[in-house]
């Protein structure tokens, strides 16, 4: 009976997270699907993975499409004991609706609350959440054996942080292996990052960029907060009327904030008095 709807083109194969299948263990299942296909000509076939990996050549690509606000209501009323009201006040942030119009941010956010008991608070949290999950953690919860890295995530991410500084303060968010010299095992952790954790994506040839403006500004804020307080001003004084920088400022000042105690009040200060150059309440 199978075979007959594999004939008759009634028959569709899915294979869901490719990505998470060892790179050495990919080959056999394209073959075997290419093997099929000659063999059923009608047979309908899908690969579902995260972008970055390459499978071969005769596959049509299509990418998933964000949702809009009706279903990602609808995902999360259904996927957690969550009222209207918490969703509404979670979602008028307008950066965490934008990232969460994304399935596997909706997936994140999901994992986040059934861990802890709540959603992330703000768009930093939110980030932190996503990078700490594409970086290992879902890996290890679900035993997966697929692309790893050899470099801990918090050595990545500190990697990750002083890159998206260089390269903010040369106005561009392109790279190269060149830019990577100081980084443990630049091939592997960039092949890593890109088919696996999915923080990074190709652009061309030898050229890569982080996959979302918004990690870009994470992991630049990230490192400016970093620095400490007094020589993050520094920074912030110097790029306060760069448009570039605005998002990376806000975030930064906001982090650094929440880490100065009372006795640093000056330095409170300063970090308000720039969000509210930067147009934002301290």
């Amino acid at each position: 009976m199978i075979e007959l709807w594999a004939d008759r083109g009634e028959l569709q194969i899915v294979i869901d997270g490719f990505d998470e299948l060892p790179t050495v263990d990919r080959k056999p299942w394209i073959e075997w699907l290419h093997r099929l296909r000659r063999t059923y000509p009608g047979l309908r076939t899908l690969l579902v993975s995260r972008p970055g990996v390459l499978v071969s050549e005769g596959w049509q690509r299509a990418v998933v499409q964000p949702w809009d606000r009706d279903r990602i209501e609808a995902f999360f009323l259904k996927s957690l004991d969550l009222d209207r009201d918490s969703f509404e006040q979670i979602f008028q942030q307008e950066q965490i609706r934008e990232m969460a119009s994304s399935p596997i941010v909706l997936a994140i956010l999901v994992d986040t609350y059934r861990r802890r008991g709540t959603l992330p608070a703000d768009r930093t949290a939110l980030l932190r959440a996503y990078v700490d999950a594409l970086l290992g953690r879902w890996d290890a919860a679900r035993n997966l054996s697929g692309l790893r890295s050899t470099t801990s995530p918090q050595t990545l991410c500190r990697q990750l942080e002083q890159l998206a500084i260089e390269l903010l303060r040369r106005g561009t968010a392109v790279f190269g292996l060149e830019d990577l010299e100081h980084w443990e095992e630049p091939k592997e952790e960039v092949r890593y990052l890109v088919e696996r954790a999915g923080l990074l994506r190709e652009v061309a040839g030898g050229r890569w960029a982080f996959s979302h403006r918004s990690l870009f500004e994470h992991f630049a804020a990230e490192g400016l907060a970093d620095f400490g307080p007094r020589q993050a001003l520094t920074v912030m004084h110097d790029h306060l009327d760069d448009p570039l920088w605005k998002d990376v400022l806000r975030l930064a000042a906001t982090r650094l904030l929440t880490l100065v105690d009372e006795p640093g009040f000056a330095l409170r200060q300063q970090l308000a008095d720039v969000l509210v150059r930067l147009g934002e309440s301290p």
